[in-house]
């Protein structure tokens, strides 16, 4: 027997306002979920949920090297990401001449967003 889930969704973000969006799909979909609106367009976005399932974070990458934290810049200098359930991790590279791994534990508070 084969159950699905109702509540399959994608995440997906609008070139025209750059916010993005929880897009339900199955048989019976809910309404689509505007969550943030970021000021850059992101050629990479993951999310995930933490402490206890209960927060939603959404991480994206844009082009010119900017992560984001939900609609947070997080640090303008990274060049990938990898997220899961347990933990964020990325790379900075600056000015082309070194390179720093960060790895963030999510069952703690993440440290305060850059500011612009």
């Amino acid at each position: 027997m084969v159950v699905e889930d109702l509540n399959q969704f994608i995440y997906i973000q609008s070139v025209q306002d750059k916010s993005v969006s929880k897009v339900y799909i199955g048989k019976e979909s809910r309404e689509n979920e505007k969550l943030y609106s970021l000021p850059h367009l992101c050629y990479k976005i993951n999310a995930t949920y933490f402490n206890n399932n209960m927060d939603e974070v959404i991480v994206g990458l844009t082009s010119n090297m900017r992560l984001y934290l939900n609609d947070k810049l997080f640090s303008n200098e990274c060049t990938s990401f990898l997220l899961n359930q347990s933990f964020l991790a990325f790379v900075n590279s600056t000015s082309g001449l070194s390179h720093e791994l960060f790895i963030y534990d999510l069952t703690r508070s993440l440290p305060k967003p850059q500011t612009p």
